[in-house]
């Protein structure tokens, strides 16, 4: 939830299995008043050799938006209309995948989808 006086709002987190591989999440919702960070993370085991994971932003009523994604190298790719207070960072040794959400703010209330891939 973000928080502002007595108004909340909630940041969700849903994730799912990709083709033998998975992803899952850690916490089910994250809060955090407004203009503090906000970390959700999953954690994901795949048995692909090249792999990206990316996060996904969907605000109330509209399409999943595409954040960020990493590959297995850790190399990060974010469009240049995401907010750069958006990041993510890769850990292969513990096989874990955090959105990093610096100074979270109202428009931030969403949810936010972690997703495994293999690249072609």
């Amino acid at each position: 939830f973000l928080t502002h006086g007595s108004y909340s709002a909630s940041i969700a987190l849903l994730l799912g299995p990709v083709a033998g591989n998975s992803v899952t999440q850690i916490r089910a919702s994250a809060s955090a008043r407004e203009g503090r960070p906000v970390k959700p993370n999953c954690q994901y085991s795949t048995t692909y050799t090249y792999y990206a994971l990316g996060w996904y932003q969907q605000l109330p009523g509209q399409q999943p938006l595409f954040l960020v994604y990493r590959n297995e190298r850790g190399n990060e790719y974010k469009p240049r209309s995401v907010a750069p207070r958006f990041s993510s960072e890769l850990s292969t040794d513990v096989k874990s995948f955090t959105l990093s959400i610096e100074g979270a703010q109202w428009a931030d209330s969403a949810v936010y989808f972690c997703a495994l891939w293999d690249p072609p």
